[in-house]
């Protein structure tokens, strides 16, 4: 009996990001692949600007960041 050999990690992480930008897309969005995991902790100092922007400087939550293109 012969067995596939089990996915790579990289294989599941390309299959998982996959499935990301095509949520994303579903949702009405244009996903942006940025790269690894390991820039997810640039997301974090994002999010305390959209949060001080929307709540304490009043702005409102219905703000969102834009990627413009030349």
């Amino acid at each position: 009996m012969t067995r596939d050999a089990p996915p790579s990690n990289a294989e599941r992480r390309a299959a998982a990001c996959q499935v990301a930008l095509d949520l994303a897309r579903d949702l009405g969005f244009e996903p942006l692949h940025a790269g690894t995991l390991m820039r997810a902790r640039l997301l974090e100092p994002m999010a305390l600007m959209w949060i001080n922007l929307a709540i304490p400087l009043g702005h409102g939550r219905g703000i969102a960041f834009g990627l413009l293109r030349r």
